[in-house]
């Protein structure tokens, strides 16, 4: 049987979230977008990222969703995109693998948040790459990739 609390669907009542906070974001030329946005001397507008962080909070909140937040790294520049660590599943949550190196160290510091709250981590990818992206809960038995 599935354990109460942890994910059964895609599609059903949010009920808890993981974020992080923009605090040191920083474009990086991870893909082609970020490659132009970055040849354009573009740069992250914090103030207003947070802004609207704070916002999305506001509203998780507001609708009756628990948010729960990870401490930014500014070794991670991209650790605001929460939901790529992994999948979380009915069992607990399966750890991914980031194949850009400016990700990787992102599923270390997520995985001793789980484990705060009380999550369990039940398999790690330690071969190729999983992104939360890459992953989607079909239903209760089906994944698709």
């Amino acid at each position: 049987m599935a354990a109460q609390g942890f994910v059964h669907n895609a599609t059903g009542r949010l009920r808890k979230v993981l974020l992080c906070a923009p605090d040191h974001f920083s474009f990086q030329p991870i893909n082609e977008i970020t490659k132009r946005v970055l040849a354009e001397g573009e740069q992250a507008d914090l103030a207003a990222f947070r802004h609207e962080h704070d916002e999305l909070v506001d509203a998780y909140r507001a609708a009756g969703v628990e948010v729960e937040l990870v401490d930014p790294d500014p070794e991670l520049p991209y650790m605001v995109y929460a939901r790529d660590f992994g999948a979380c599943l009915a069992e607990g949550v399966l750890i991914g693998s980031f194949k850009e190196p400016v990700r990787q160290g992102e599923e270390a510091r997520y995985a001793r948040k789980l484990d705060e709250l009380g999550m369990p981590v039940i398999g790690r990818i330690t071969r190729g790459s999983l992104e939360g992206g890459d992953f989607w809960l079909l239903d209760e038995a089906t994944v698709v990739q």
